[in-house]
């Protein structure tokens, strides 16, 4: 009985633990609420600069977050835009590769097959245009979607915390 009763005050524990914790919450209006927790990688541009950060994250505070390569808190307010990568596009692109790269090949042994169903010609340019498209969804306007913190009203972030205080 009393192993029992351990065992479950362990759990409730554990579980109160993983429940308490702080997450990064990037809201645009009419979308579905994207999460970040510690330990997510982040595509992130800041206020003043041009280039994307890609890092993890490595603490949140109520108004700041710590990038793991960076080594500095990044106040919220200093964040310009967030971007969420998408799935898809990795997807295709990769598939639209190895279909062109395909083709390619078969252009390119071409001359060894004695029966010849098709043109030599058809087949490079059908695998350039696939190797194309792929490289094409590799570009930074289809492959990420831009959550932008300069307009107020568009979206929004914050940190959430959502731990339970037993004090009373």
């Amino acid at each position: 009985m009393l192993k029992k009763l351990i065992l479950s005050l362990l759990l409730i524990v554990s579980i109160q633990q993983v429940w308490a914790q702080k997450y990064l919450v990037v809201d645009n209006y009419n979308k579905k609420r994207e999460r970040y927790f510690v330990g997510d990688d982040l595509y992130l541009s800041v206020r003043g600069e041009k280039k994307i950060f890609h890092d993890k994250i490595l603490a949140l505070t109520d108004s700041t977050i710590t990038l793991e390569n960076q080594n500095e808190e990044l106040v919220l307010s200093e964040i310009d835009a967030i971007y969420l990568k998408r799935k898809w596009v990795t997807i295709t692109s990769t598939g639209l590769g190895f279909i062109g790269f395909g083709f390619l090949f078969s252009g390119a042994v071409y001359p060894l097959l004695e029966d010849q169903r098709y043109e030599q010609d058809e087949s490079f340019i059908t695998g350039a245009a696939f190797v194309v498209a792929a490289a094409a969804l590799q570009l930074k306007p289809i492959k990420y979607r831009k959550f932008d913190f300069t307009d107020g009203d568009r979206s929004r972030i914050r940190i959430l915390d959502h731990t339970f205080d037993q004090q009373k």
